[in-house]
């Protein structure tokens, strides 16, 4: 009604929904935040001084309230940044009044449309590409491709010139590493096998390609190995490695007539996949791409939110620190890491790794915590190659099977 209202006070105006407001939605909430992490209400403004005024007294809002975790306030941040950034770069005034879209950048060729599967259904495949289905040897997980290598990227681009990219990400995860690993809480077990890289472009090395107005950049802070440095021109040929044995791993040991299936992951994947096309990187033109995935998406069906998170938000709600957000190489490995979350949460996997910490305090607080390699138990016993002591049964005994709680080099297993 409010639409059709403006449209008949303004006829010029012929504003309508599109798809941009359907992917975005049309409220920014904070219900999710701290109470100390909400917008401030300052006073109402009718005149440009009364705006100018209240904005020469924000510098005096108490922030001793503020949350110590400073991974908390990054993610308020972003989301002010967000509504700025909704406001100002997708619709700009024309001359007379009119409004018109924001234009692409030059010479950017638009991502080809593709159908993402719904949200839900993203999930799920993922818990199943992931070994964390319910039902395992179901038909449609039977179906899927065995061994897919999750491949996460991440596009920097300069706030003031978008053509300009400044800083690309890629993580890559082999489920094929997997297999012997329990998950852990929220998939952290895992994160150790996420292969992070972060690639620099040599022509915007400067630090005044460095984005500091919405959003603040810091090039210099990957967290997850060193960054390299492309020029511009071979940046398309080196992300085209990454899709490719060894898969970022550096390992020589592999079959290169093998064909490894690749999932396309990203946090709004679209606007990543946009930006490789700028570059002249075909990222969907991969003969061995299965599917493409998109965490915003997988969260808000986990989360049931009306509206999106950015992925600070998402790592919060998993307890994943997520330090030096806005570097690409970590925005890439956090995207991994935010999946892993996600999927192992919603497979119930969390409650499990909690039943196992529960049972592993339950027998320390009963038998005492394991030993530290080299000291020797009270009373007789035979010591391993660790220099444990290990009790053992007496030949030809016929007592009950052994089991109980042991140690090998200072860690606990259960027998």
């Amino acid at each position: 009604m409010l639409i059709e209202e403006m449209n008949t006070a303004y006829p010029s105006l012929k504003w309508a929904f599109e798809d941009y407001h359907s992917e975005v939605g049309l409220l920014i909430t904070f219900d999710d935040a701290d109470g100390e992490c909400r917008p401030r209400f300052l006073g109402h403004c009718n005149t440009r001084d009364a705006y100018d005024d209240h904005v020469s007294h924000t510098h005096e809002q108490p922030a001793h309230d503020l949350p110590l975790d400073e991974g908390r306030v990054e993610a308020f941040r972003e989301k002010v940044a967000m509504a700025y950034d909704i406001g100002k770069s997708n619709w700009k005034g024309g001359k007379g009044g009119t409004t018109k879209k924001r234009q692409p950048a030059a010479n950017t060729q638009a991502a080809p449309n593709y159908r993402q599967d719904p949200n839900g259904r993203q999930l799920t495949k993922a818990k199943q590409f992931l070994g964390l289905a319910k039902s395992p040897d179901d038909a449609a997980t039977k179906s899927l491709v065995p061994d897919v290598i999750f491949i996460a990227i991440d596009v920097e681009a300069w706030e003031q010139n978008h053509a300009y990219i400044t800083e690309v990400g890629v993580a890559t995860l082999d489920t094929r590493d997997l297999k012997a690993v329990d998950a852990g809480m929220n998939g952290k077990n895992w994160h150790s096998y996420i292969r992070g890289r972060h690639f620099r472009t040599k022509e915007y090395m400067n630090p005044s390609y460095t984005n500091n107005r919405h959003v603040q950049g810091c090039p210099n802070a990957f967290r997850f190995g060193r960054s390299e440095v492309v020029s511009k021109k071979d940046i398309p040929s080196v992300l085209t490695s990454c899709f490719h044995h060894p898969f970022s791993s550096g390992s020589t040991d592999f079959d290169k007539d093998e064909v490894r299936q690749i999932v396309l992951l990203g946090h709004d994947t679209k606007t990543d996949i946009d930006y490789c096309h700028q570059m002249g990187f075909s990222v969907k033109n991969r003969g061995n791409l299965c599917d493409v995935m998109d965490t915003a998406a997988m969260y808000r069906h986990y989360s049931k939110e009306a509206n999106p998170r950015k992925l600070g938000s998402v790592l919060e709600a998993f307890e994943i620190d997520g330090w030096s957000l806005h570097n690409a190489g970590n925005d890439a490995v956090y995207t991994v890491q935010a999946m892993l979350g996600i999927c192992v949460a919603d497979s119930g996997g969390n409650e499990e790794a909690k039943r196992v910490q529960d049972s592993i305090a339950k027998m320390a607080a009963t038998f005492g915590p394991p030993r530290p390699p080299g000291m020797k138990a009270a009373g007789s016993g035979d010591a391993n190659g660790d220099g444990d002591q290990v009790e053992l049964p007496k030949s030809g005994g016929k007592g009950p099977p052994m089991s109980g709680f042991f140690t090998s080099g200072g860690a606990p297993l259960d027998v």
